[in-house]
């Protein structure tokens, strides 16, 4: 057995109501906190990192014996478990 529900009407309902005038994302948010976009908190903590490793890249870059270092930083991520997280 399923159940299928339309948001669309659930979405109408809270408005109609009064409980949620902003409609089901209102609703959410009240329960369960903002909504967050992961997907563009994801592209931030790259370009963070990119920004972060930007002086050293600039350094390292054409020196052979420094870029083994520096793709060895990469490959262990040890930076990226050393750094705090916020």
């Amino acid at each position: 057995m399923s159940l299928a529900v339309s948001l669309t009407e659930v979405d109408r309902i809270l408005q109609d109501s009064g409980a949620a005038p902003g409609g089901l994302a209102e609703a959410v948010t009240r329960l369960t906190g903002p909504l967050r976009d992961r997907n563009r908190e994801r592209a931030e903590l790259v370009l963070a990192w990119d920004d972060a490793f930007a002086a050293l890249d600039a350094t390292t870059r054409g020196r052979d014996e420094l870029a083994q270092w520096r793709e060895w930083l990469d490959m262990t991520g040890l930076v990226r478990r050393l750094a705090p997280r916020t």
